[in-house]
């Protein structure tokens, strides 16, 4: 038999678990929600790549086969009203 302490901790667990169990399903379907309503809020908007040439006194060794550096910005955010 069970204590009422031994219940509680066994019931905490289980919801844990079910917690787990559920979480990722729920941030992929978030994560959809989310990129839909930016897409509808900011529409045909493309990242801004740009690329930078090698730089001879940051860039030694095989870190240079990568080529130059670059910066990428998100298209979620800009010419924000």
């Amino acid at each position: 038999m069970l204590t009422s302490s031994q219940r509680e901790e066994l019931l905490r667990l289980y919801r844990r678990a079910e917690f787990y169990r559920t979480l990722s399903k729920k941030l992929t379907e978030e994560i959809a929600k989310t990129r839909k309503q930016l897409d509808e809020m900011y529409p045909d908007q493309e990242p801004t790549i740009e690329h930078f040439e090698i730089d001879d006194e940051l860039q030694t060794g095989d870190s240079r086969l990568l080529g130059g550096a670059m910066r990428i910005q998100a298209p979620h955010g800009k010419n924000i009203e």
